[in-house]
Protein backbone atom coordinates (compact mmCIF):
# COMPACT_ATOMS: atom_id res chain seq x y z
CA UNK A 1 0.00 0.00 0.00
CA UNK A 2 0.94 3.66 -0.16
CA UNK A 3 -0.54 6.89 1.18
CA UNK A 4 -0.61 10.61 0.54
CA UNK A 5 2.18 12.48 2.25
CA UNK A 6 -0.08 15.27 3.50
CA UNK A 7 -3.42 15.52 5.32
CA UNK A 8 -5.92 18.35 4.79
CA UNK A 9 -8.81 19.13 7.15
CA UNK A 10 -11.58 18.61 4.56
CA UNK A 11 -13.81 21.27 6.15
CA UNK A 12 -12.23 24.69 5.59
CA UNK A 13 -12.96 27.26 2.87
CA UNK A 14 -10.33 25.87 0.50
CA UNK A 15 -11.15 22.20 1.15
CA UNK A 16 -14.95 22.30 1.16
CA UNK A 17 -15.86 25.37 -0.90
CA UNK A 18 -13.11 26.04 -3.42
CA UNK A 19 -11.98 22.40 -3.78
CA UNK A 20 -8.33 23.35 -3.40
CA UNK A 21 -7.22 21.10 -0.53
CA UNK A 22 -3.54 21.75 -1.15
CA UNK A 23 -4.18 25.29 0.10
CA UNK A 24 -5.77 24.13 3.37
CA UNK A 25 -4.33 26.23 6.22
CA UNK A 26 -4.24 23.13 8.45
CA UNK A 27 -2.57 20.91 5.87
CA UNK A 28 0.64 19.24 7.07
CA UNK A 29 3.02 16.89 5.33
CA UNK A 30 4.71 13.91 6.92
CA UNK A 31 8.43 14.44 7.34
CA UNK A 32 8.07 18.21 6.85
CA UNK A 33 5.17 19.64 8.83
CA UNK A 34 5.49 17.67 12.07
CA UNK A 35 8.41 18.15 14.51
CA UNK A 36 10.03 15.01 15.86
CA UNK A 37 8.88 15.81 19.42
CA UNK A 38 5.23 15.76 18.31
CA UNK A 39 3.36 12.74 19.72
CA UNK A 40 3.42 9.90 18.66
CA UNK A 41 6.78 10.87 17.10
CA UNK A 42 6.71 8.40 14.16
CA UNK A 43 5.69 11.07 11.66
CA UNK A 44 8.78 11.36 9.49
CA UNK A 45 10.22 9.36 6.61
CA UNK A 46 13.55 7.93 7.76
CA UNK A 47 12.24 5.10 9.94
CA UNK A 48 11.08 1.50 9.92
CA UNK A 49 7.64 2.46 11.25
CA UNK A 50 5.31 5.31 10.35
CA UNK A 51 2.18 6.52 12.17
CA UNK A 52 -0.62 7.62 9.83
CA UNK A 53 -2.95 10.26 11.21
CA UNK A 54 -6.77 10.12 10.85
CA UNK A 55 -8.03 11.20 7.39
CA UNK A 56 -4.85 9.97 5.70
CA UNK A 57 -5.78 8.54 2.29
CA UNK A 58 -4.43 5.03 1.76
CA UNK A 59 -4.25 3.16 -1.56
CA UNK A 60 -3.69 -0.52 -2.23
CA UNK A 61 -1.06 -1.10 -4.90
CA UNK A 62 -1.87 -3.51 -7.74
CA UNK A 63 -0.12 -6.86 -7.40
CA UNK A 64 1.50 -6.43 -10.82
CA UNK A 65 3.04 -3.05 -9.95
CA UNK A 66 6.60 -3.36 -8.58
CA UNK A 67 7.27 -1.43 -5.38
CA UNK A 68 10.37 0.14 -6.94
CA UNK A 69 8.23 1.75 -9.64
CA UNK A 70 6.18 3.50 -6.97
CA UNK A 71 9.29 4.55 -5.04
CA UNK A 72 11.01 5.71 -8.23
CA UNK A 73 8.02 7.85 -9.15
CA UNK A 74 7.58 9.08 -5.57
CA UNK A 75 5.99 12.47 -5.01
CA UNK A 76 7.44 13.71 -8.31
CA UNK A 77 4.84 11.94 -10.44
CA UNK A 78 1.83 13.13 -8.47
CA UNK A 79 3.26 16.65 -8.47
CA UNK A 80 3.67 16.49 -12.25
CA UNK A 81 0.16 15.14 -12.81
CA UNK A 82 -1.31 17.97 -10.76
CA UNK A 83 0.69 20.58 -12.64
CA UNK A 84 0.28 19.27 -16.18
CA UNK A 85 -3.49 18.94 -15.83
CA UNK A 86 -3.63 22.69 -15.23
CA UNK A 87 -1.89 23.48 -18.51
CA UNK A 88 -4.15 21.42 -20.75
CA UNK A 89 -1.39 20.11 -23.00
CA UNK A 90 -2.98 19.49 -26.38
CA UNK A 91 -2.38 16.82 -29.00
CA UNK A 92 1.02 17.30 -30.73
CA UNK A 93 2.01 20.31 -28.63
CA UNK A 94 5.69 21.17 -28.48
CA UNK A 95 6.69 21.02 -24.80
CA UNK A 96 9.87 22.15 -23.06
CA UNK A 97 10.71 20.72 -19.63
CA UNK A 98 13.16 22.80 -17.63
CA UNK A 99 15.01 20.40 -15.36
CA UNK A 100 15.98 16.73 -15.57
CA UNK A 101 15.59 15.76 -11.92
CA UNK A 102 12.77 13.54 -10.62
CA UNK A 103 10.05 16.18 -11.16
CA UNK A 104 11.34 16.99 -14.65
CA UNK A 105 11.47 13.32 -15.64
CA UNK A 106 7.96 12.78 -14.29
CA UNK A 107 6.67 15.87 -16.12
CA UNK A 108 8.24 14.52 -19.31
CA UNK A 109 6.38 11.22 -18.89
CA UNK A 110 3.05 12.91 -18.14
CA UNK A 111 3.44 15.31 -21.08
CA UNK A 112 4.17 12.43 -23.46
CA UNK A 113 1.15 10.49 -22.24
CA UNK A 114 -1.01 13.63 -22.60
CA UNK A 115 -0.27 13.69 -26.33
CA UNK A 116 2.67 16.07 -26.66
CA UNK A 117 4.24 15.80 -30.10
CA UNK A 118 7.78 16.82 -29.17
CA UNK A 119 9.23 17.11 -25.68
CA UNK A 120 12.54 18.91 -25.17
CA UNK A 121 14.30 18.53 -21.82
CA UNK A 122 16.81 21.12 -20.60
CA UNK A 123 19.09 20.07 -17.79
CA UNK A 124 22.26 18.46 -16.46
CA UNK A 125 24.34 16.48 -15.64
CA UNK A 126 24.59 14.07 -18.54
CA UNK A 127 23.43 10.98 -16.64
CA UNK A 128 20.12 12.70 -15.93
CA UNK A 129 19.71 13.64 -19.59
CA UNK A 130 20.36 10.02 -20.51
CA UNK A 131 17.54 9.07 -18.19
CA UNK A 132 15.32 11.66 -19.91
CA UNK A 133 16.00 9.90 -23.21
CA UNK A 134 15.00 6.59 -21.62
CA UNK A 135 11.67 8.24 -20.77
CA UNK A 136 11.08 9.37 -24.35
CA UNK A 137 12.57 12.87 -24.57
CA UNK A 138 12.72 13.80 -28.25
CA UNK A 139 15.56 16.26 -27.69
CA UNK A 140 17.78 17.21 -24.77
CA UNK A 141 19.69 20.43 -24.19
CA UNK A 142 22.72 20.06 -21.93
CA UNK A 143 23.31 23.08 -19.69
CA UNK A 144 27.01 22.25 -19.71
CA UNK A 145 27.20 22.41 -23.50
CA UNK A 146 24.71 25.22 -24.18
CA UNK A 147 25.48 27.41 -21.22
CA UNK A 148 23.64 30.70 -21.84
CA UNK A 149 19.90 31.49 -21.87
CA UNK A 150 20.24 33.17 -25.27
CA UNK A 151 21.82 30.08 -26.80
CA UNK A 152 19.17 27.82 -25.28
CA UNK A 153 16.41 30.06 -26.62
CA UNK A 154 17.95 29.86 -30.09
CA UNK A 155 18.12 26.07 -29.87
CA UNK A 156 14.51 25.72 -28.67
CA UNK A 157 13.30 27.89 -31.53
CA UNK A 158 15.31 25.79 -33.99
CA UNK A 159 13.53 22.70 -32.68
CA UNK A 160 10.04 24.26 -32.81
CA UNK A 161 9.86 25.76 -36.26
CA UNK A 162 11.17 29.12 -35.10
CA UNK A 163 8.29 29.85 -32.74
CA UNK A 164 9.09 28.46 -29.30
CA UNK A 165 7.21 25.90 -27.20
CA UNK A 166 3.45 25.65 -26.86
CA UNK A 167 3.95 24.75 -23.20
CA UNK A 168 6.98 25.15 -20.90
CA UNK A 169 7.10 23.24 -17.61
CA UNK A 170 9.46 24.65 -14.98
CA UNK A 171 10.80 21.82 -12.81
CA UNK A 172 14.03 23.39 -11.56
CA UNK A 173 13.24 25.31 -8.39
CA UNK A 174 15.63 28.16 -9.21
CA UNK A 175 14.11 31.63 -9.79
CA UNK A 176 16.27 32.38 -12.84
CA UNK A 177 14.69 29.44 -14.67
CA UNK A 178 11.34 31.25 -14.62
CA UNK A 179 12.71 34.30 -16.40
CA UNK A 180 14.31 32.11 -19.06
CA UNK A 181 11.34 29.78 -19.37
CA UNK A 182 8.84 32.48 -20.26
CA UNK A 183 11.00 33.47 -23.21
CA UNK A 184 11.05 29.84 -24.38
CA UNK A 185 7.26 29.94 -24.91
CA UNK A 186 5.78 30.81 -28.26
CA UNK A 187 3.43 33.79 -28.44
CA UNK A 188 0.16 32.71 -26.87
CA UNK A 189 1.90 29.82 -25.10
CA UNK A 190 1.54 28.47 -21.57
CA UNK A 191 4.03 28.51 -18.72
CA UNK A 192 3.81 26.39 -15.58
CA UNK A 193 5.82 27.10 -12.41
CA UNK A 194 6.04 23.65 -10.80
CA UNK A 195 9.49 23.34 -9.24
CA UNK A 196 9.23 26.01 -6.55
CA UNK A 197 7.93 23.98 -3.62
CA UNK A 198 10.29 25.91 -1.33
CA UNK A 199 10.99 29.63 -1.31
CA UNK A 200 14.21 29.96 -3.31
CA UNK A 201 14.12 33.74 -3.30
CA UNK A 202 13.23 36.46 -5.77
CA UNK A 203 14.45 37.42 -9.20
CA UNK A 204 13.96 40.48 -11.40
CA UNK A 205 11.86 39.98 -14.50
CA UNK A 206 9.92 42.14 -16.92
CA UNK A 207 6.11 41.61 -16.75
CA UNK A 208 5.93 42.98 -20.30
CA UNK A 209 7.08 39.54 -21.46
CA UNK A 210 3.75 38.10 -20.29
CA UNK A 211 1.65 40.72 -22.06
CA UNK A 212 3.82 40.93 -25.18
CA UNK A 213 3.73 37.17 -25.67
CA UNK A 214 0.14 36.85 -24.36
CA UNK A 215 1.21 34.06 -22.03
CA UNK A 216 -0.98 32.01 -19.75
CA UNK A 217 0.97 31.47 -16.52
CA UNK A 218 0.06 28.72 -14.04
CA UNK A 219 1.23 27.68 -10.61
CA UNK A 220 0.80 24.27 -9.00
CA UNK A 221 1.47 23.25 -5.39
CA UNK A 222 1.96 19.64 -4.30
CA UNK A 223 -0.95 17.26 -5.07
CA UNK A 224 -4.30 15.88 -3.95
CA UNK A 225 -5.31 12.29 -3.14
CA UNK A 226 -6.90 11.92 -6.58
CA UNK A 227 -3.50 12.53 -8.16
CA UNK A 228 -2.01 9.62 -6.25
CA UNK A 229 -4.82 7.39 -7.46
CA UNK A 230 -4.15 8.57 -11.03
CA UNK A 231 -0.41 8.01 -10.59
CA UNK A 232 -0.86 4.40 -9.46
CA UNK A 233 -2.96 3.65 -12.54
CA UNK A 234 -0.47 5.52 -14.73
CA UNK A 235 2.38 3.40 -13.40
CA UNK A 236 0.40 0.19 -13.84
CA UNK A 237 -0.40 0.97 -17.47
CA UNK A 238 2.95 2.42 -18.54
CA UNK A 239 5.58 0.31 -16.73
CA UNK A 240 7.51 -0.51 -19.89
CA UNK A 241 7.14 2.87 -21.57
CA UNK A 242 8.27 4.89 -18.56
CA UNK A 243 10.77 2.88 -16.44
CA UNK A 244 10.34 4.67 -13.11
CA UNK A 245 11.99 1.74 -11.33
CA UNK A 246 15.26 2.80 -12.99
CA UNK A 247 15.10 6.13 -11.16
CA UNK A 248 16.18 4.29 -7.99
CA UNK A 249 19.91 4.57 -8.64
CA UNK A 250 21.34 4.69 -5.10
CA UNK A 251 20.28 2.81 -1.96
CA UNK A 252 21.25 3.67 1.63
CA UNK A 253 20.54 2.32 5.09
CA UNK A 254 18.85 4.50 7.71
CA UNK A 255 22.27 5.05 9.30
CA UNK A 256 23.48 6.46 5.95
CA UNK A 257 20.70 9.04 5.64
CA UNK A 258 23.14 11.98 5.68
CA UNK A 259 25.20 10.35 2.94
CA UNK A 260 22.03 9.86 0.89
CA UNK A 261 21.21 13.55 1.16
CA UNK A 262 24.77 14.57 0.22
CA UNK A 263 24.69 12.27 -2.80
CA UNK A 264 21.46 13.86 -3.98
CA UNK A 265 22.73 17.39 -3.33
CA UNK A 266 25.75 16.70 -5.54
CA UNK A 267 23.48 15.50 -8.38
CA UNK A 268 25.22 12.14 -8.34
CA UNK A 269 22.02 10.10 -8.25
CA UNK A 270 18.78 9.91 -10.20
CA UNK A 271 17.06 9.16 -6.91
CA UNK A 272 18.55 8.19 -3.56
CA UNK A 273 16.37 5.95 -1.38
CA UNK A 274 16.51 4.82 2.24
CA UNK A 275 16.09 1.06 2.68
CA UNK A 276 15.07 0.23 6.31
Amino acid sequence: MTWNSAVSCGQCYYCAVKKQPTRCAQRKAYGIGYPCDCTPHFLGGYAEFHYLRPRTTIFKLPDELPTESVIGAGCALITAIHGVERTGIAWQDNVVVQGAGPVGIAALAVAKSAGAGKVIVIGAPKHRLEMAKRFGADEVIDLEDISTPAARLTRVRELTGGYGADVVLECVGHPSAVVEGMELCRDGGKYLVLGHYCDAGTVAFNPHVITRKQLSVFGSWSSEPRHLQAAIEFLRRHQREFPFHEMVSHRFSIEQADEALRTTAKWQSAKSVIVP
